[in-house]
């Protein structure tokens, strides 16, 4: 049987508890007054509690998105406490292991699957056997490394980012007003529709992307064959 795919996406934000984690920070040797090195500690530390979303030690999930080959729209996973969270992580894992699939995603083999598996040996959820392996992987498609070349260009002056690309290769997909750097902010608001909305329009730019770079398998109904 030849493998058929899952498309991935998938959103964090910092753990509620990462303070707890987070190295000393120090203010910039040039301070002197109480006041500005007071300031410039506490702007040091917030900004490591919002990188902490970005770093699979310190993250949590809150949204998940995938879409197999069987399926006509993505599913939304939303992970408002560790009670969900443990559910959506062992449905996308049921989902990826129940045929023989590829991931693909756009920067997954950097982000996203390592943040599923450390999540999931975090709260006790079995991790299937996936490669990992940067060459040579019969397991992921990666779109960012196929179209960054393994980042071997050096001087770039466009972002490369899933937004960029798609309008690079003139896709018609859905938009969407917000991007990752909004997702801890959603969350603080409860705001969790137009978080699924942002993960959703995300697997459809990724399933796009990937068609157009004639990396999925699409599926044909036999009506519209052609032999």
């Amino acid at each position: 049987m030849s493998p058929t795919w899952m498309v991935l996406d998938l959103e964090t934000v910092g753990r509620p508890d990462v303070s707890e984690y987070l190295d000393d920070v120090s203010a910039r040797s040039n301070l002197r007054d109480p006041e500005k090195i007071a300031a410039d500690l506490a702007k040091k530390r917030e900004e490591a509690v919002t990188n902490a979303g970005l770093d699979w030690n310190a993250n949590r999930i809150v949204a998940i998105g995938y879409q197999t080959e069987e399926d006509a729209e993505p599913t939304v996973l939303l992970c408002q406490d560790e009670e969900r969270e443990v559910y959506a992580l062992r449905k996308v894992w049921h989902a990826y292991t129940d045929r023989s699939r590829r991931l693909v995603s756009f920067n997954g083999a950097g982000f996203d699957v390592p943040t599923l598996i450390q999540r999931s040996r975090l709260l006790r959820v079995t991790v299937p056997r996936i490669d990992q392996r940067k060459y040579g992987n019969s397991d992921q498609i990666d779109l960012y490394r196929l179209l960054t070349f393994d980042d071997t260009q050096r001087t770039f002056v466009i972002r490369r980012t899933l937004d960029n690309f798609t309008r690079l290769f003139g896709l018609d997909v859905p938009t969407d007003q917000h991007d990752g750097g909004d997702i801890a902010r959603l969350v603080a608001d409860g705001a969790w529709d137009a978080i699924a909305h942002h993960v959703r329009t995300d697997v459809v730019k990724t399933r796009a992307l990937a068609e157009r770079l004639d990396v999925l398998r699409v599926q044909v109904p036999e009506e519209a064959a052609v032999f």
